[in-house]
């Protein structure tokens, strides 16, 4: 997640730790807590909307015909950004 997203949701956890569990309340996209967070940062941004787009959609908008290579880079990606940028 990016790092607006991470400070909003810190704030509205109001200091309550921030697991791996929590973060995947917030990046489910049909979720209250993902609403909400998308809420605070369009107002902290003082957007009048904000949509994230989601990477299944993504795919299927660009017409990737497969998607489960895709997935799988993304995912080496983000892991060795991880290993990089340890939290």
């Amino acid at each position: 997640m990016d790092l607006i997203t991470r400070r909003v949701i810190a704030d509205l956890e109001e200091g309550n730790e921030i697991s791996e569990e929590l973060l995947q309340e917030y990046a489910e996209s049909n979720s209250e807590k993902y609403a909400a967070m998308c809420e605070e940062i369009r107002r902290r941004s003082n957007f009048t909307s904000l949509r994230f787009h989601r990477l299944d959609d993504m795919v299927e908008s660009i017409g990737l015909l497969n998607a489960s290579f895709v997935h799988i880079v993304l995912m080496e990606k983000k892991n060795k950004l991880q290993k990089a940028f340890p939290r």
